[in-house]
């Protein structure tokens, strides 16, 4: 069994205007989105996780009432909180998918009431998909000068910086254009 580890309260911006046990229990809800936090992995102690975040300890347990009651942990009287399992996964799935659901439209109707388009939104949250994907894809395995991969398209021409036509490795021929096979 794997423990949560320590949370700080760097890892946490509270904002003034939504009730801080909230802001726990969505800091904790992204981590298991994110896989930050594995099923069975033990949360801190209520009392610990107070400290740690210079808290009330009522504020914190809020939000650990908050996480059970969505099934996103389970708790065990004198024993803590865990992630829960995936035996109530699909339970979980459905919540988050609601949630996320819930978070898009209030997310849109914000946009749109600060005098947004819906063509405008939408290129906003694709631009922002994309730079989410750029940060979490592994980058692409690096090719040495002459190495092509499969189905690559490469041009000679002007466009080429040396103004040179590159030159195959093998034959040292210059390369017009060609589909890689």
């Amino acid at each position: 069994m794997r423990c949560m580890h320590t949370l700080r309260q760097d890892d946490l911006k509270f904002d003034s205007r939504e009730p801080v046990y909230l802001q726990i229990a969505e800091h904790l809800r992204r981590r298991v989105a994110l896989k930050d936090l594995a099923p069975g992995e033990r949360l801190p102690a209520i009392r610990k996780l107070a400290a740690q975040l210079n808290l009330d300890p009522g504020t914190v347990a809020r939000a650990d009432k908050e996480l059970e009651r969505e099934g996103v942990i389970s708790s065990r009287r004198g024993g803590g909180s865990f992630v829960s399992a995936a035996s109530g996964q699909r339970r979980v799935e459905e919540q988050r998918r609601n949630r996320l659901v819930s978070q898009l439209e209030s997310a849109v109707v914000d946009a749109l009431s600060l005098g947004f388009t819906l063509e405008e939104v939408e290129t906003a949250f694709t631009l922002q998909l994309a730079s989410l994907r750029e940060r979490t894809m592994p980058p692409p395995l690096a090719k040495t000068a002459g190495e092509r991969v499969a189905g690559e398209i490469r041009f000679a021409g002007s466009h080429d910086v040396a103004g040179e036509s590159p030159r195959d490795a093998a034959s040292g021929t210059a390369l017009q254009h060609h589909i890689c096979r």
